[in-house]
């Protein structure tokens, strides 16, 4: 197991709302289209939190997908 320290910081946070099969699609928009209009750069990484709304294989799967912001 590994382990990270997250720093404070300002965060984007979106939430993937269909099965896990197409979660390409969510990063994608992420990495591709919002990122090169937001005026954010990368911070070179990202992080998933799956709860109880995590059903992988629903349409009504949900994961949030969480991304560290600097300008």
């Amino acid at each position: 197991m590994h382990s990270h320290t997250i720093p404070a910081g300002t965060f984007a946070k979106v939430t993937h709302k269909r099965p896990e099969t197409n979660l390409g699609e969510t990063y994608g928009f992420l990495y591709g289209s919002w990122f090169s209009e937001s005026g954010y750069e990368y911070a070179g990484f990202d992080f998933e939190f799956w709860d109880k709304r995590y059903k992988p294989k629903q349409e009504d799967n949900e994961i949030d997908i969480n991304v560290p912001l600097f300008k």
